[in-house]
């Protein structure tokens, strides 16, 4: 995710990591994401302008292992990249 400009601040506590895509609506992205079955928050509901938020995603990683966030993060590549890249019909 790091080649499409994706930026995250490494976080201290809490229970959220939010994801910064600068290049992909997080609306289009959740859609695609949910198929692949891994989910996430969309930024813009979050913010108190709307539209402010549509780069932005956020993580809970609070109940899941190490393993399952690894997959998930794998899958939310993959979805990504499918967003970055749609597939030639």
């Amino acid at each position: 995710m790091a080649h499409l400009g994706a930026t995250w601040v490494k976080t201290e506590g809490g229970f959220f990591y939010w994801i910064n895509f600068p290049n992909l609506n997080t609306n289009d992205l959740f859609k695609i994401a949910i198929d692949k079955k891994v989910a996430f928050v969309p930024g813009d509901p979050f913010c108190p302008t709307p539209g402010t938020g549509l780069h932005h995603a956020r993580l809970n990683y609070t109940f899941s292992t190490p393993e399952q966030i690894e997959e998930g993060m794998k899958r939310l590549a993959e979805a990504v990249d499918e967003l970055a890249i749609p597939a030639v019909h």
